[in-house]
């Protein structure tokens, strides 16, 4: 098995520690910044993992990038209500930091695009749906190609046959 990426080991490292400080804070805080630190810490690492296994990660890593922004504020807030001391918020601003750094460039160096064939099957399907009148799709760069959507109605329902029996109803 390869070794996992720098930033999944990283955010890992953060939920090993701070899981059990949370346990340590006061009955009053453990249950709504405790549990919201672990539960964004734990979102945190499985969006890491997630685009660690992932073709088009784009997604995973800004939900991940968002986990660090959130994790930022309630680290922020627990220090500012003294559940925290300054020594375990400075090492949550380094961790954070750190982790935040490199989801960030990681996220800068994947496509944010989609494949194009993608967008015209997404283009298509919504003009299906939404029953646009006919217009031209966006032209790709490759093959310059255009192309109409031209929606039919469908054909109305033919009515029952007088021999045939009615639905039935339950």
């Amino acid at each position: 098995m390869t070794e996992p990426a720098v930033v999944v080991q990283k955010a890992y490292d953060w939920a090993l520690w701070i899981i059990p400080k949370v346990e340590k804070f006061p009955k009053s805080y453990r249950f709504s910044i405790g549990q919201s630190l672990v539960a964004a810490s734990i979102e945190l690492l499985m969006n890491l993992v997630d685009a660690t296994y992932q073709a088009l990660n784009a997604g995973s890593l800004a939900a991940a990038v968002r986990e660090v922004n959130r994790i930022r504020y309630l680290a922020r807030l627990a220090k500012d209500l003294r559940v925290i001391n300054i020594a375990g918020h400075e090492f949550a601003a380094q961790a954070m930091d750190q982790v935040g750094r490199m989801a960030g460039a990681w996220l800068k160096s994947t496509p944010q695009t989609i494949p194009q064939r993608l967008v015209l099957f997404h283009t298509l399907a919504a003009a299906r749906e939404k029953r646009v009148p006919p217009r031209q799709l966006p032209r790709s760069r490759a093959p310059q190609l255009s192309f109409t959507i031209h929606l039919l109605p469908l054909p109305p329902i033919p009515p029952r046959c007088s021999q045939c029996s009615p639905p039935r109803r339950l």
